[in-house]
């Protein structure tokens, strides 16, 4: 018996020169493979075949019967014998019970490469109400805040419509992988897709905001709080800024939620759930007051021990125009029954223990009653007046550890990006994309439970 790697060197291999090597299920470097047709029959067929990632894919929508032990799918593609323009991708029925009828169908329409169109999605939509399909489910590189939302702007109806991200999906699979699947050969399936989709040349993370970028953030930049005017000026570049906002957010939570298999979700206003243009002017609007774009994202799993509740348990990323800084914080609630004097030696002590990185980068902000920021210092610095005179608050301003006020300490990580990169439509996401990964690393995920 010989090791793998002997058995690799023995033909002149190294270990990982042979992975390369490596038969694939659905070989990418085929471009015959890649387009959008079997590309659209390689995901519905494995959503047939692995039953974890069926059932979470369709109950993100809503489809509960999925779980049924009888349930079934039975995945089709170019099904309908018409002109190409005419038909839709792909279609699933959903059958359960002993006589396998059909719970629920669904249309699908697949993008590779370029825009969902608003006519060819109103087509299918109507074609699915002639063929009584219960649902259309679009698949693109464009990203949305909920599956609920669609990229294709003014639709007559959204009704019974969902989108996923070609991401989002990888997210999806990941997880599923991450959180076991119980047939072997359905775990190999899997991980073949997964390695697919990451390797596919069409699919791709959000890696560039919108062609007129760099004229628009200039405007942006140049123009004082509440004063963009005339509006017909500004409508279309603040609402392509903050649609790019929009993905570039999506984007990072989906990246964070495949490496670290959280459940990560952007929070919104249930209002704004299927509306992508209300959505929009949530943005607009403190993009046009305070020239700040902010989201919110929630972490489920962080540590109810530190966020004992729900609503806490998120961190929020910004960017701000005024300064062209880029920002991570999470608001940590304060220690019960603390002095405000042991809250700070008790937050240097739990970010030991938590083994906190990038100490000279990452900032606490004290907040006392009446939301009084007492001012923010970096961690590296609270450790070393402590380790100097064993008196960290000495730091902040006296005056005000005079009660047992501290109600929270805000966690921050900044980045000021300079000019070319601020207003580059690539650079711009390389830099944000570095910071968020670099906050979640250090300090959401050490305070996950």
């Amino acid at each position: 018996m010989r090791t793998f790697d002997k058995a690799c060197a023995d033909l002149m291999y190294k270990t990982d020169e042979l992975e390369r090597k490596r038969a694939r299920l659905f070989p990418t470097n085929n471009l015959k493979i890649t387009d959008e047709v079997n590309t659209t029959s390689i995901l519905l067929s494995s959503l047939c075949a692995i039953k974890e990632f069926r059932e979470t894919f369709f109950k993100i929508i809503g489809v509960n019967t999925i779980t049924n032990k009888t349930a079934k799918l039975h995945a089709y593609s170019e099904i309908i014998p018409n002109k190409k323009q005419d038909r839709p991708d792909g279609l699933i029925f959903l059958t359960t019970g002993s006589a396998q009828n059909v719970d629920y169908s669904f249309f699908f329409e697949v993008k590779t490469k370029g825009k969902l169109e608003k006519e060819q999605i109103e087509k299918y939509l109507q074609k699915a109400k002639e063929c009584k399909v219960d649902y259309l489910i679009t698949i693109s590189n464009d990203y949305v805040t909920t599956p609920s939302m669609t990229p294709v702007k003014e639709l007559k109806t959204r009704k019974n419509l969902f989108h996923f991200s070609w991401k989002h999906i990888a997210t999806i699979l990941q997880n599923v992988i991450d959180n076991g699947i119980a047939d072997i050969d359905q775990v190999f399936i899997a991980k073949e897709l997964l390695a697919y989709l990451d390797n596919h040349p069409d699919i791709k993370h959000f890696s560039r905001m919108h062609e007129t970028w760099y004229d628009d953030v200039r405007e942006i930049a140049a123009t004082a709080p509440n004063k963009f005017t005339p509006k017909k000026k500004f409508d279309a570049i603040l609402n392509n800024v903050c649609y790019s906002w929009l993905q570039e957010a999506k984007d990072i939570s989906l990246k964070l939620q495949k490496e670290y298999n959280k459940n990560i979700n952007i929070s919104f206003d249930s209002k704004d759930i299927s509306n992508l243009a209300k959505r929009i002017d949530c943005y607009r609007k403190s993009l046009e007051t305070e020239k700040i774009l902010k989201t919110d994202i929630i972490v489920e799993q962080l540590n109810p021990k530190y966020f004992k509740s729900a609503k806490d348990r998120c961190f929020s990323i910004s960017l701000n125009f005024n300064n062209r800084e880029f920002c991570n914080e999470i608001k940590l609630p304060a220690f019960t029954g603390k002095s405000n004097k042991v809250q700070i030696t008790e937050i240097i002590r739990l970010f030991d223990k938590l083994q906190i990185g990038e100490e000279d980068k990452i900032c606490i902000e004290p907040i006392i009653k009446g939301n009084k920021s007492l001012g923010s210092v970096s961690f590296k610095q609270l450790k070393e007046r402590k380790d100097f005179d064993g008196k960290p608050y000495e730091v902040f301003d006296m005056k005000f550890f005079v009660k047992n006020d501290i109600k929270q300490f805000v966690i921050s990580m900044k980045h000021d990006i300079d000019s070319n990169s601020f207003y580059s439509p690539t650079k711009v996401i390389e830099k944000i994309d570095s910071v968020a990964a670099a906050f979640f690393k250090n300090i959401i995920n050490p305070l996950c439970k």
